[in-house]
């Protein structure tokens, strides 16, 4: 009954809206299992190219309970799926990285009807570590009210 109470209470970590630039971006993580978790990255658009932001320790505080950098810090990124929600006016990207510069994953030419599954070790040949800090930069999705979601799933 206690572990079923500790993944309920992981399950339940609030889900808050805020506003990056004048797009709105919702953030979601829930515990798929002991060792495994699902961040959800919602963007709507408002019609303007935004600015890249980071999943680091603040950010992720402001949507997310204090707590969350402490289940996801050492996962590795190891899957990333891609679903147009509203659909893009025109394929759309997204883009990961090390918050230092550094390219962990590049994806472009996304499918505005079909929910893609990406590996993240395609770029680098191996499962990036989220260690503090992944930048995520979302580009061309389309007019005001158009949106995305970008599952992150990230294992230890």
């Amino acid at each position: 009954m206690k572990k079923f109470i500790l993944a309920l209470a992981i399950s339940m970590i609030f889900l808050t809206t805020n506003a990056i630039a004048a797009w709105t971006i919702d953030i979601s993580m829930h515990a798929i299992s002991n060792s495994c978790y699902r961040v959800t990255i919602v963007a709507v658009s408002d019609g303007s190219d935004p600015a890249a932001f980071s999943l680091n320790t603040s950010t992720l505080n402001t949507y997310l309970s204090d707590n969350s950098m402490n289940y996801l810090k050492g996962c590795y990124l190891y899957e990333v799926i891609t679903d147009p929600g509203v659909a893009p006016d025109a394929v759309w990207t997204v883009a990961f990285d090390d918050g230092l510069g550094g390219s962990i994953l590049d994806l472009s030419s996304l499918s505005v009807t079909v929910t893609e599954i990406h590996d993240a070790s395609t770029d680098l040949g191996f499962y990036p570590a989220f260690t503090n800090n992944i930048t995520v930069d979302f580009g061309d999705i389309g007019t005001a009210a158009d949106s995305v979601t970008v599952y992150l799933i990230l294992a230890k």
